[in-house]
């Protein structure tokens, strides 16, 4: 179990079992990134899926590679270059054989590539940055052996405190021990846990804290408790008070004003700019310009005048640049104002702000851009490109392909299809929306400084910004800077600022990769153009071919319906054709029955008396 100090407490976590490559692996990535140099330039162990060493190990700074042993021990006369294969074992040495005593690290090897019987000490690479810090040789645990020792800075057993003493009972010399289990540290001090279990006393908390933002911690409903506690404010160089949940939070919080003033004290503005600097130099490893201020020992006025009370003997008085200037008492200590507004301008000429931090660069990169920083983004993101090295409107991958816009996106609403299946028409962008979101405390008057930062940055890259230009929107928390890009180069230009704050290469600007975004917005009438060409294309492929080449079911469909038409053609044909012979054969049979009968009209003729008998018939009717 590992416990360490958050501020309000401990916390504690599980230990990580590795395999001994593993830790040295783990322990590597961590000393690179805290040295703060690029993963490409040192040696970090290469594992197997197992957790062993891989028999080749390589150093991506020089381009060297070596063949190591089951402990992850160099081989003699193994090094060569990337493409070395260390299955092939070389059955000739010109090393000798020498008996050496177990080395817990390895051996050293000579000029000739031999093994020596000398051990390696892995704190001869380690270089310890913080004070009071010494490499020492830490045992872990592991899940396999062997399981050597790592190198680890820690602070010195004698004295842990990076600055001042443990803090003690009274005159007594014992120490006031902390922990999970003890009790917690005051206010002005902060639990120091060793690592390793050897210690865990409470220390003077340095004065780093003092440029800490407030954090007002993170508890359930049920647990917060809104405690008055006391920060030291960088930006107004006072200590002020806030609420405090009761959890988490960091080490800028103090019980009372006076203990806050004790660990912080008021700086002037030369201490205040070295403070900074010093803080961000150390943070970035880069080096920064750190004023030379002189030491007070007493409290004066403008004129070196002491001021009433301020006189001591023996001890040096505790004086601070506040009290050099308290309420003013006569017209010679307004003048010192003027003192001030120089001081000031000093601080904003020679400090890092908070937005103006320095950026991570490589010592050999130009920090002045320009348009031809501009990246294609269909090259860097290995695409299908054309002759201006834009995407193509079709990207395949072997023999699969897909439809995509002019920013290389896979357009909406469509399906992969196999090579030669389908033609895909350009899709252009409208706009390219961009947002940068820096963290921190804005107001009116810094975002119109980023706000042209950004401006001269697009400038120099080429950009063109929409009718809506450029606006910050600030949040407590955050600034968000927001644009939208038109013209040729917009997709290429936003691609190169989210590198830019990916890579925290923005000039003069530190954007968060988490509160940024890039948008592609698509022209609105493309879309119905790109159908209504899709679809008549198949139309003229359809009516050209006997067979379409749209898709198979298209193809089907069309032999079904020329089958059923060529079916029921036939079918009426046949029909038509019955019904005339069966009216043929029932005209002949007509015919044949009546050959006797004669061909003409028969004539009635009306007899007188048959006139005269109907006539007398009916009379007689009608008499009875």
């Amino acid at each position: 179990m590992k416990c360490c100090s958050n501020g309000c407490g401990t916390q504690c976590v599980d230990p990580l079992l590795y395999t001994a490559c593993q830790h040295k692996r783990t322990l590597s990535q961590h000393q690179a990134h805290d040295s703060g140099i690029p993963l490409n330039r040192v040696y970090i162990p290469s594992c197997n899926e197992d957790g062993t060493f891989a028999s080749k190990q390589c150093h991506p700074g020089t381009g060297q590679c070596w063949c190591v042993d089951q402990n992850g021990f160099e081989v003699s006369e193994s090094r060569g270059k990337s493409d070395l294969n260390c299955d092939i074992t070389s059955k000739m040495s010109k090393c000798p054989k020498r008996k050496c005593n177990n080395c817990e690290h390895g051996y050293k090897i000579d000029v000739d590539g031999c093994r020596t019987c000398e051990c390696i000490n892995p704190c001869d690479e380690v270089s310890c940055r913080g004070e009071g810090e010494t490499c020492r040789l830490v045992s872990v645990e592991c899940v396999t052996s062997p399981c050597p020792s790592v190198p680890m800075c820690l602070p010195k057993k004698e004295n842990p405190c990076q600055n001042g003493e443990p803090l003690r009972y009274g005159d007594n010399d014992d120490v006031v021990t902390c922990g999970p289990e003890e009790e917690s540290c005051p206010s002005s001090h902060k639990c120091q846990l060793s690592p390793i279990g050897e210690y865990a006393v409470c220390c003077p908390k340095p004065r780093d804290i003092c440029f800490e933002p407030m954090d007002r911690g993170d508890c359930d409903k049920n647990e917060s408790r809104n405690l008055t506690r006391y920060y030291f404010n960088s930006r107004t160089n006072k200590c002020d008070s806030f609420v405090f949940s009761g959890c988490k939070g960091n080490h800028n919080n103090f019980h009372t004003k006076q203990l806050c003033s004790q660990v912080c004290p008021v700086l002037s503005q030369c201490e205040r700019l070295r403070e900074k600097n010093q803080k961000a130099a150390e943070k970035y490893n880069k080096p920064s310009f750190l004023p030379r201020c002189e030491k007070i020992l007493e409290i004066g006025n403008r004129f070196r005048n002491p001021l009433k009370g301020s006189l001591t003997r023996g001890a040096e008085p505790d004086c601070n640049f506040r009290q050099a200037r308290n309420k003013a008492q006569n017209r010679a200590d307004f003048i010192s104002d003027a003192d001030l507004v120089l001081e000031e301008l000093m601080m904003q000429i020679g400090s890092i702000s908070d937005s103006e931090e320095p950026k991570d660069l490589d010592e050999n990169e130009v920090e002045e851009i320009n348009e031809n920083s501009v990246t294609s983004r269909c090259e860097e993101l290995g695409g299908q490109c054309d002759a201006n090295k834009k995407f193509l409107p079709t990207q395949c991958e072997n023999d699969v392909c897909w439809c995509v816009d002019e920013a290389g996106n896979q357009l909406p609403q469509t399906n992969t299809f196999q090579k030669g299946e389908r033609t895909c028409f350009f899709s252009p962008v409208e706009k390219v929306e961009v947002t940068l979101g820096f963290r921190g405390e804005y107001n009116d008057i810094s975002s119109v400084y980023m706000v042209n930062k950004i401006s001269n940055i697009l400038k120099n890259l080429g950009g063109v910004v929409n009718e809506d230009g450029i606006r910050a929107k600030i949040s407590p928390e955050a600034m968000y800077i927001k644009f939208a890009l038109i013209g040729n180069k917009k997709i290429d230009i936003a691609f190169t600022l989210e590198r830019m704050v990916m890579h925290q290469r923005l000039p003069d600007l530190n954007a968060d990769i988490t509160k940024s975004r890039v948008t592609h917005h698509l022209l609105m009438n493309n879309s119905n153009q790109r159908d209504h060409l899709l679809a008549m294309e198949n139309r003229e492929i359809v009516s050209q071919s006997p067979v379409s080449i749209v898709a198979p079911y298209h193809t089907a469909l069309i032999v079904i319906a020329a089958a059923s038409a060529f079916v029921i053609s036939i079918l009426t044909l046949l029909v038509m054709l019955y019904r005339r012979k069966m009216n043929s054969l029932n005209n002949n049979k007509i015919v044949e029955d009546n050959r006797f009968l004669s061909n003409t009209r028969p004539i009635y003729i009306e007899l007188p008396n048959e006139k005269y008998n109907t006539i007398s018939s009916d009379l007689s009717k009608s008499s009875a």
